[in-house]
C-alpha cells in the first residue's frame, strides 16, 4: 500500500544553522545580540511551530551538536544576556553561574570605600542596640531607614522582626533573682 504525497508522510526535518538566526541579531564584536523574543528576565527565545524554545540551549545542542551535561546550563563568556553567538556559549554548572552573578552584583572596591566612608563620616557605619531600638520604633519605610543608617533594606527588615539585634530577655530564674537582690 502506498501513500500519496502529503497524506501524512513525515517531511524531512529542518537542519538548523546559525545563519537562520542572523537576520534577528546585531553583531557586536564576536557577539550576536538577539533582537527577537526575550523572556521576562531578558533571555532569548523563539517559536518553533507553536513551541517556545530557549535559544541558547537550542543552539548549543541542535545547531552545534553538543550535549548538555546533567546539572549544567548554557551561559555566555561575554556577559551579554542577549548573546547567542556560538563563540560565546559555554556550558557551566549552576553553582558556577550563581557565583558569577553574585560576583557581578558586588560593588567594586572603590565604590564600597566611598559608601563606607560616607557612612563613617555620618557616624552611621555600625549599628548598635540603641540604633536598633530607634529603627524598631520608627514609622519610616524600610528604604528610608536603610538610606538613613547606611545599611541594606534587608538589615532593616531583620532588625524590625528581631532576627538580629534581639531585645535581651531576662530569664526568671532563682540565680537572676538572687543577683538583683545582691545575694552572691
Amino acid at each position: 500500500m502506498t501513500r500519496k504525497e502529503g497524506s501524512g508522510l513525515r517531511t524531512a526535518r529542518k537542519v538548523w544553522t546559525m545563519e537562520d538566526f542572523l537576520p534577528l541579531c546585531i553583531e557586536e564584536g564576536e557577539c550576536l545580540l538577539w533582537q527577537g523574543g526575550k523572556t521576562a528576565r531578558g533571555f532569548p527565545y523563539f517559536y518553533r511551530g507553536s513551541e517556545k524554545v530557549n535559544l541558547r540551549p537550542f543552539i548549543f545542542g541542535v545547531v552545534l551538536g553538543k550535549r548538555i551535561r546533567e546539572g549544567f546550563q548554557i551561559s555566555v563568556r561575554c556577559g551579554h544576556r542577549e548573546c547567542i553567538s556560538d563563540k560565546c556559549l559555554v556550558e557551566k554548572s549552576v553553582s558556577k553561574i550563581r557565583k558569577d552573578v553574585h560576583a557581578a552584583m558586588r560593588q567594586d572596591p572603590a565604590q564600597y570605600a566611598k559608601t563606607r566612608n560616607g557612612a563613617l563620616a555620618a557616624g552611621l557605619s555600625k549599628l548598635d542596640m540603641t540604633r536598633a531600638l530607634e529603627i524598631r520604633a520608627s514609622n519610616l519605610s524600610r528604604a528610608e531607614l536603610a538610606a538613613a543608617y547606611g545599611v541594606s533594606d534587608r538589615t532593616i527588615y531583620d532588625i524590625k522582626r528581631e532576627a538580629i539585634y534581639k531585645t535581651p530577655k531576662v530569664a526568671n530564674s532563682i540565680f537572676n533573682l538572687a543577683a538583683t537582690m545582691g545575694v552572691a
